[in-house]
């Protein structure tokens, strides 16, 4: 399996809010960023978001503590 390097991720500032991008620290660069049992979690939450609008879908998410978000999704216009 291949996994895509990542050099950057957003983080939240601070308690009162914000985000700003650093980078990933380069032991974590390579490494899977989801477990398996959470990316399990998110094909399903994908695959319904996409049967309820019944078209492929740009979905925009999130991880915190362990709780995944749905933050937007829209449809794929171009395949």
């Amino acid at each position: 399996m291949l996994i895509a390097k990542q050099e950057k991720m957003i983080i939240i500032k601070s308690a009162t809010g914000g985000l700003k991008t650093v980078a990933v620290p380069k032991a974590k660069q390579e490494k899977q960023k989801l477990a398996g049992p959470k990316i399990m979690e998110l094909a399903a939450l994908c695959a319904s978001i996409e049967k309820h609008y019944q078209h492929p879908q740009d979905i925009e998410w999130a991880l915190e503590k362990g709780k995944l978000y749905i933050l937007q999704s829209r449809p794929i216009t171009t395949l």
